[in-house]
């Protein structure tokens, strides 16, 4: 709470910032390590929340398609990790874990409110005094390629009654890349908004889908289009997909249609003001690439992107991976 909000104006900065330097830096601990007790119900609720993710289907097909598009690579990793990695977790391994992180690991303070910009440091640098440093650590970066590896479809088998479709895309741009800002509108045209193409055309006219609609990774450089589909429309859904991005790539869309898009998504950054913790994640996304675009700088370059840059940023776009999840064998057919 805002410290002019608060009974009789008192400060609240202060013991909030020293609580959340608490839960940091002296967590409980039992003869000088964290507690056995402690850690062994948090690697149980995280092992139930690895077991978790295949309940809601639509987010299993995506962290699928993920897996399997970036085998080998640490972005392919969930970010629970895996079943048999968090078995292995221990008091030992944590609390080691724990000690490595504080003077190694790079920590972004991020806060919205009325405080001045030097209330905060000297608020922050109380709370975390006991915080040992070795210096600012260099982060790996993330690697990203333009050109998918050879076309790839996997299909996995389980008791549903609805497939899904997920298709992985390679954009050749991240956010740091000059045609980010048309890489945004060409993806709310293509299936990012209610007015796009997959929206208005796979879903509506064709009724080939339960919902479909494309989503950008602005760090890796991917675009998803993901789909709940009838197990007999999967293959029409996946050709009509590829139908409506080549009209994109081939400049086969209205003024308006496009004027639609680039409102969006100008609408998107410029309303991020009203809600904190979509500021956070701009800004935290922001702090990985180091560079410092306000929303409001964002969306006026949206509101310059052009038909050809679109059509540009479309034709760049790689199909690399096709991933559907289906019924099991032999009763797709029963309701």
């Amino acid at each position: 709470m805002d410290d002019g909000l608060t009974p009789e104006k008192t400060s609240l900065l202060d013991r909030e910032a020293e609580l959340l330097g608490d839960l940091l830096l002296r967590p409980a601990t039992r003869n000088g390590r964290l507690r056995a007790d402690y850690v062994t119900g948090e690697r149980a609720n995280l092992m139930d929340d690895i077991k978790s993710v295949v309940n809601d289907k639509r987010q299993y097909a995506l962290r699928r398609l993920v897996e399997e598009m970036c085998a080998g690579e640490d972005f392919g990793v969930s970010r629970l990790g895996s079943l048999a990695a968090a078995e292995k977790i221990n008091v030992t391994r944590l609390d080691r874990h724990y000690r490595q992180l504080l003077p190694a690991a790079q920590i972004e303070l991020y806060y919205c409110g009325s405080a001045s910009p030097r209330r905060m440091e000297l608020v922050w640098r109380e709370a975390l005094r006991d915080l040992p440093r070795q210096g600012r650590p260099e982060l790996p970066l993330t690697r990203w390629r333009v050109e998918p590896g050879e076309r790839r479809a996997v299909t996995d088998r389980l008791d549903v009654t609805q497939g899904k479709l997920v298709m992985g895309f390679r954009t050749g741009c991240t956010l740091s890349g000059r045609g980010y800002p048309a890489l945004v509108v060409a993806n709310a045209l293509f299936g990012g908004t209610p007015t796009s193409k997959l929206f208005l055309n796979v879903r509506e006219r064709l009724s080939l889908c339960y919902y479909a609609s494309s989503g950008l990774d602005k760090h890796k450089g991917l675009l998803y289009v993901q789909c709940g589909v009838a197990f007999d429309n999967l293959e029409r859904a996946e050709e009509e997909i590829l139908r409506q991005l080549a009209a994109v790539q081939a400049g086969d869309f209205t003024d308006g249609e496009l004027d639609a898009a680039r409102r969006a998504m100008v609408r998107a950054y410029r309303t991020m003001a009203d809600n904190q913790s979509v500021q956070e994640d701009y800004w935290l996304s922001q702090s990985l690439t180091e560079i410092w675009l306000a929303p409001q700088e964002l969306a006026r370059l949206l509101e310059d992107v052009t038909r050809e840059e679109v059509i540009q940023a479309a034709r760049k776009l790689r199909l690399d991976t096709v991933y559907t999840l289906r019924g099991l064998e032999g009763e797709e057919a029963q309701p």
